[in-house]
């Protein structure tokens, strides 16, 4: 059989008689020419079916009992295509040949090759798991559920966002980013530093080296480190409030004053220099003896009213004498005084007895006066209270001693004598004080002059010449009108509240 016999068979029978034509007698192929030339151009020729007589293995053929041309427009079942390609005539899909609608035929209905059942080449987005060649194919371009568009099985890292499994997906490995690589939105915590992020340890402990807002820990930062030292952290560098812009605990003795709580804050234990070891102020020394048990005599700064608006000072406490608590007012001895000591006291002016004292008030110095403007705070602060005037041959204690103001000339006055003490002399009550340069007695004449000198300043009144030291160089008792000359003489505060 040759080639134009074999096209010229129906297309049903094709495939039988290729089987066919290898045992053709020659007297077959000799029928199926019927004496035609074969055309070069390779013109169709039909077969009669009803003149192919089937073969068997070994058997001859008989010839056709007819064979014939027959015109193009018979109704013929098919025709063959080229063994060597397509035609261009339509063909099955699934007879293993390529036809000229077709773009692959590999004869089988598998659709995992690389050609379909539908006789189109394998390609991403076929609905159709290419084995070997692709991971998935779920027939979409919806690069967002478990089957990528290039039919790569979704994965973190692919730079696709998997709905519902991944948060996020830039398709790197850095973590430094806003996703990281397991494909989450990176967050303070993670443990893993991100944009804006200057530590991140993660875990949710405040109290280490990173805080919980991704930031080194630091005093003011308002969480309370341990390991760094810190006692407190309030988040703020007020150092009034209980916790210091150090994150201390506000402590008395910090050198930092902790407002509604302390009066003072000095950062020292002295409490000789006005704020005393409990951060009050030392009013008198009494309450420094309270304030501090054991508190040794010696001078003290004193401010009576604490913060309040009156003048501080330095004066003497006896801590030892009768309970102690005792503040020194002035003293003066007779014997022993310089030139200068003697005129410090004699000739003191309205100024010096008044306004700014004069001598010192330390062991072992001989004269002292607290200007009567401090007397005056301490009396008016400390109504109920004693004073106690001690020299060398009486002890004279008076109750709700008072001094007044400027006004009043710093006039003199107390309540009641202590049993079993002397008084100052009466006479004095109620009077007013007289220097040398202001005269505020009831003589005609200014009794802090008389005719020997300078008396000093005092409480006269037709010249009592009690003072501290007199023109002649005695010291006289105040318990009674220059009758007692003593060797020392002074003049000490307590109150009694």
């Amino acid at each position: 059989m040759n080639l134009a016999c074999w096209r010229a068979l129906p297309r049903p029978a094709y495939a039988a008689s290729l089987t066919a034509a290898l045992v053709l007698s020659p007297l077959a192929l000799a029928g199926c020419s019927s004496g035609e030339p074969e055309d070069s151009t390779d013109t169709q020729t039909t077969l009669n079916p009803t003149t192919t007589t089937p073969v068997t293995s070994g058997a001859t053929t008989g010839t056709p009992t007819s064979a014939g041309p027959s015109s193009s427009s018979d109704s013929d079942p098919g025709t063959v295509p080229d063994t060597e390609g397509s035609t261009g005539a339509p063909g099955v899909c699934g007879d293993g040949v390529v036809d000229a609608d077709e773009s692959c035929d590999d004869g089988n209905d598998v659709e995992t090759d690389d050609c379909l059942s539908t006789c189109v080449v394998a390609s991403c987005g076929d609905g159709f798991v290419q084995e070997g060649v692709e991971a998935c194919d779920d027939g979409n371009n919806d690069d967002t559920d478990d089957c990528a568009g290039e039919c790569a099985a979704a994965s973190c890292g692919d730079g696709f966002v998997q709905e519902g499994v991944e948060e996020c997906d830039d398709g790197n490995d850095d973590d430094t980013d806003s996703c990281t690589t397991a494909c989450v939105l990176g967050v303070c915590g993670d443990g893993i530093l991100g944009p804006g992020e200057q530590c991140d340890d993660g875990n949710d402990d405040d109290t280490d080296e990173c805080t919980n807002a991704c930031a080194p820990a630091s005093c003011g930062d308002g969480v309370v480190q341990p390991d760094a030292g810190e006692e407190c952290d309030d988040g703020n560098q007020d150092n009034s409030d209980d916790c210091l812009a150090s994150c201390l605990v506000a402590s008395c003795g910090d050198g930092v004053l902790y407002e509604g709580v302390e009066e003072c804050d000095d950062g020292n234990d002295d409490s000789k220099d006005g704020c005393l070891e409990s951060c009050t102020y030392a009013r008198t020394c009494k309450q420094i003896l309270e304030d501090v048990p054991g508190a040794n005599s010696s001078v003290y700064l004193l401010d009576p009213d604490g913060p309040g608006p009156l003048t501080g000072f330095s004066t003497f406490c006896d801590q030892g004498a009768d309970g102690g608590g005792w503040t020194l007012l002035g003293k003066t001895i007779k014997t022993g005084l310089t030139d200068a000591e003697r005129d410090a006291v004699r000739m003191g002016t309205w100024e010096d007895y008044t306004q700014t004292g004069y001598g010192n008030p330390n062991i072992g110095q001989r004269i002292f006066w607290l200007p009567l403007e401090r007397w005056n705070d301490l009396t008016t602060v400390h109504g109920t209270n004693v004073v106690r005037i001690v020299d060398s041959t009486y002890e004279l204690r008076m109750q709700n001693f008072t001094i007044g103001d400027e006004a009043s000339k710093f006039a003199i006055n107390w309540e009641d004598v202590l049993p079993g003490y002397q008084q100052i002399v009466p006479a004095i009550k109620g009077q007013g004080f007289t220097t040398f340069d202001q005269d505020n007695d009831t003589w005609g004449q200014n009794c802090a002059i008389d005719n020997i000198g300078h008396n000093g300043g005092w409480w006269y009144t037709a010249c009592y010449q009690l003072s501290m030291l007199h023109a002649n160089g005695n010291v006289y008792s105040w318990q009674n009108n220059i009758s007692t000359s003593v060797t020392t003489l002074a003049i000490w505060f307590r109150e009694e509240e």
